[in-house]
């Protein structure tokens, strides 16, 4: 079986070069139709104030509920994993990856998720350069 699926996600921890893979830690934009524009991600991380802690913390429910992280989740995403921090057994979106080449801040994957081995999702992650801070 073969999806699709395409992220636009918020900056938090990035890879250093512009056309280098997203490789690091991403904030989830809260809204399905995602942000507006870049203040709209400038907000979210202002509002939030990750950490690799923080994404840690998510990535095991462990964010106090008076913190103003708490419900916000990150993408973690390695050379060949993508983890994101509100996964439940059986979803489709963690696993292993393979990153295809970044163009313009848009880099094509293909995920094979861990519950559902017989399954390939194309897609693309796009974290703009210009927000890249």
């Amino acid at each position: 079986m073969l999806l699709a699926a395409a992220l636009v996600l918020c900056t938090a921890f990035p890879a250093a070069a512009a056309e280098q893979s997203p490789i690091g830690a991403y904030l989830w934009y809260p809204d399905p139709a995602g942000p507006q524009s870049d203040q709209n991600c400038r907000d979210l991380v202002a509002r939030v104030k990750p950490t690799k802690e923080k994404a840690e913390m998510s990535l095991w429910g462990t964010i106090p509920q008076n913190d103003p992280a708490a419900g916000t989740f990150y993408l973690l995403l390695s050379k060949s994993r993508m983890e994101p921090t509100y996964a439940a057994e059986g979803d489709y979106d963690f696993g292993s990856v393979q990153l295809g080449e970044t163009r313009n801040g848009e880099t094509s994957f293909k995920l094979v998720p861990d519950d559902h081995p017989d399954v390939t999702i194309e897609g693309t992650v796009a974290a703009s350069p210009r927000a890249r801070s």
